[in-house]
C-alpha cells in the first residue's frame, strides 16, 4: 500500500467517476484536510458557498445537469444547516453526496465529549441517524472500511438517484489506502430476463391491440435519466403522449404525437380527453403530488393502465416487482414491441405570440411572461423558483431546446439561486437565466456573490410584488404574514461586487418600454461577461393567468 494515496484521494477519484469535477461546501476545521486535497487535485475544483443550505441547493442544481454532485460541511452545525437542501434532493430524486467532516478518533475518545460543533455529549453518530431519514445510505469512514464503504454509498446514490451521507473523520481523510483496481460499478440492478421478456410481450400485445393508446410521462423519467431513451421510443412509434405538470419541461415537444400537459381530469386541455379515453395508458415515472388527478393519479387503477416505475411495473395482469426502469425502457425501445395499429396525430401547436410594446404601460404578469418567453433561445438554461414564477413560466412561449429546472415536490423557496450556481458550474456554456420572487430571493441571495467570484454572467429576473403572493392564493385570502420587506433589488449586484471587479448590471423595471431597454442592456452585459439583475416591479395583487384559474 502506497503512503501517497490517501482515503481523501480515493474518495475524489470515485467522485470523478460519477462525472463530478467541482465540490461545493463551507469550510470547517474538521474537514480542512479533505478540502486541501480537493484544492490540490488538478481535475477537481473547490466552490465555496456562503452557508451550508446554499451548498446543498448548489449541489442539487449541479446534479440535475451533470448526473451527481458532492458537497462538504463540518459535523453538527454544518449537517443541520444542510438538512433542508438534502431533504429536497431526496424528495426530488437528485443524487447528491453529503461529505461531513468529523473530529478524528484522537479527539473523540480522549475524555473530551464537549467538542465544538457537537451537542456536547460525545455522541457524534446522532447526525448520521438524523440523515438516515432523508438519505438512502449513510456511513462513517474508518481507515479499515473506507474503500468498501465509499464504493457502496456512492453506488447507492447513483442507482437510486437520491442523496447519501458520508462522515469523514479528519484523520481518516489522510490515512493511506490501496488504489482501486477497477472503476466504480454503476451498472443498474440485474433483472430476471424471463420476467422481462414476459413483461415486454404483454406490453407489446397490448399496444398492437390498442385503438387509442397514450403515453403519460412524469418527472421520474428525468429523475432517473431516461428522457433521451423515452423520447427516442416515442419518436419511432408515433404514440400520442402527454406530460404531467411536473414533467412539463422534460421532453422535447417537437417529438411527434405531443398532446400537451395533463393537469387532472377537470382541466380543459386537449391532453385530458385523449389520456382519459385511452384504451391503453402507459404511465412512465409517475409521482404522487397534489397536481395529480384523473388517470394521472397513481391511485387510479384500471385494466388499461400500465405503470413503469423505477424498480417495478404494474399491469392489470399482475405486478413485476424486480424490473429496473433501465431494463424496461430498453425493452420498450426494441422492435419486438412494434407499432400501434393506428397512428394518432397531435393537435397543431399554438403559434408563438408576438409582443407589441405599449410605451408607459405598467407591466402585468400575463404580458411579462409572454415577453420573457420570446427572449429565450435554444441552448438557454432557465432556473425557476417556487411560487409565482413556477406558475407563470408555464404560460410563456418557451422555444424548443431550452432547459427549464424547477423544484416541484419539495417546493422550497430560495432553492433556485444556489441551484442556478450549481447548474452553471455543471454546464458553463449558453445563457443561464434565473426567475425568482422577492421573498424567495431573500433566503439565499448571498450566493450571487459566489456567482460573481466564479465569473458567471447569468440574467437574474426578480419579481418584486412585495409579498408571498402564492401563499395568499393558497390560503384563499390576503394575510399580513405574506407582506414582506422592501429592498432596492436593483442595487444588490453592486453590494456583492465589493472590489468593483465584476461590474454587474442592476436595473429596475416598471413599464413595458423599461423592460425592452433592460432586456437589451442585459443582452449586452451577457456578451461582455457581466451578471445582470432585472428588478420587475409588479402590483401586489397581480397574478399569472393559471394562478388565477387555481383560485376559482
Amino acid at each position: 500500500m502506497s503512503n501517497d494515496f490517501l482515503v481523501g484521494h480515493y474518495l475524489l477519484q470515485r467522485l470523478r467517476e460519477l462525472g463530478i469535477s467541482e465540490v461545493f461546501g463551507v469550510p470547517g476545521d474538521y474537514v480542512l484536510e479533505f478540502i486541501d486535497q480537493i484544492s490540490h487535485d488538478p481535475d477537481m475544483s473547490w466552490v465555496g458557498n456562503c452557508n451550508e443550505l446554499n451548498a446543498a441547493y448548489a449541489a442539487d442544481g449541479y446534479a440535475r445537469v451533470k448526473g451527481a454532485a458532492a458537497f462538504v460541511v463540518t459535523s453538527g452545525v454544518g449537517d443541520l444547516g444542510a438538512a433542508g437542501g438534502v431533504g429536497g434532493s431526496y424528495a426530488e430524486n437528485v443524487p447528491t453526496v453529503l461529505i461531513s467532516g468529523l473530529p478524528g478518533s484522537g479527539n473523540r475518545w480522549t475524555g473530551r465529549p464537549a467538542m465544538h460543533h457537537s451537542l456536547g455529549d460525545g455522541d457524534f453518530s446522532r447526525f448520521q441517524r438524523m440523515f438516515s431519514e432523508i438519505t438512502v445510505a449513510q456511513t462513517v469512514l474508518s481507515a479499515d472500511n473506507a474503500a468498501a464503504e465509499i464504493d457502496r454509498v456512492l453506488r447507492e446514490a447513483w442507482v437510486r438517484k437520491r442523496p447519501v451521507f458520508l462522515a469523514l473523520p479528519d484523520d481518516v481523510a489522510v490515512a493511506p489506502v490501496a488504489r482501486p483496481d477497477r472503476e466504480l460499478d454503476l451498472s443498474p440492478p440485474a433483472c430476471d430476463p424471463v420476467e422481462l421478456s414476459e413483461w415486454a410481450d404483454k406490453v407489446g400485445s397490448a399496444l398492437h391491440a390498442a385503438e387509442s393508446p397514450v403515453v403519460l410521462v412524469d418527472s421520474g423519467v428525468r429523475q432517473h435519466g431516461f428522457t433521451a431513451e423515452v423520447g427516442e421510443w416515442l419518436s419511432r412509434t408515433g404514440l400520442p403522449w402527454a406530460t404531467t405538470w411536473a414533467a412539463n419541461f422534460d421532453l422535447d415537444k417537437r417529438i411527434p404525437g405531443y398532446l400537451g400537459t395533463y393537469f387532472g381530469s377537470a382541466a380543459k386541455v386537449p391532453a385530458v380527453a385523449q389520456v382519459d379515453n385511452a384504451d391503453v395508458l402507459i404511465r412512465i415515472g409517475l409521482r404522487l403530488d397534489e397536481f395529480s388527478g384523473g388517470k394521472a393519479n397513481p391511485d387510479y387503477r384500471g385494466p388499461e393502465v400500465i405503470d413503469i416505475d423505477p424498480v417495478r411495473s404494474v399491469l392489470h395482469t399482475g405486478s413485476y416487482s424486480a424490473l429496473p426502469m433501465s431494463a424496461m425502457v430498453t425493452a420498450l425501445g426494441e422492435q419486438r414491441l412494434g407499432r400501434p395499429r393506428r397512428r394518432h396525430s397531435a393537435p397543431t401547436r399554438r403559434a408563438v405570440r408576438s409582443f407589441d410594446v405599449e410605451p408607459g404601460r405598467t407591466l402585468v404578469q400575463d404580458r411579462l411572461w409572454n415577453r420573457l418567453g420570446l427572449c429565450l433561445r435554444e441552448g438557454d438554461t432557465v432556473v425557476v423558483d417556487t411560487g409565482t414564477g413556477n406558475v407563470g413560466i408555464r404560460s410563456a412561449p418557451i422555444p424548443d431546446g431550452v432547459t427549464v429546472l424547477t423544484q416541484n415536490a419539495w417546493a422550497s423557496i430560495g432553492w433556485s439561486v444556489p441551484a442556478l450556481l450549481g447548474a452553471q458550474h455543471a454546464n458553463p456554456t449558453g445563457r443561464h437565466i434565473l426567475v425568482v420572487g422577492d421573498g424567495a430571493l431573500a433566503l439565499t441571495v448571498q450566493e450571487i456573490s459566489t456567482m460573481l467570484t466564479s465569473g458567471h454572467a447569468p440574467l437574474i429576473v426578480v419579481l418584486n410584488n412585495g409579498g408571498y403572493l402564492v401563499e395568499d392564493f393558497a390560503g384563499g385570502r390576503k394575510m399580513a404574514c405574506n407582506d414582506i420587506w422592501v429592498w432596492h433589488y436593483d442595487r444588490i449586484p453592486q453590494v456583492f461586487d465589493g472590489l468593483g471587479k465584476h461590474k454587474p448590471l442592476g436595473l429596475r423595471v416598471r413599464t413595458e418600454d423599461d423592460l425592452e431597454r433592460a432586456l437589451s442592456e442585459a443582452e449586452q452585459a451577457y456578451i461582455d461577461g457581466r451578471l445582470a439583475l432585472l428588478e420587475i416591479v409588479l402590483d401586489r395583487d397581480d397574478a399569472p393567468r393559471q394562478m388565477r384559474g387555481f383560485a376559482k
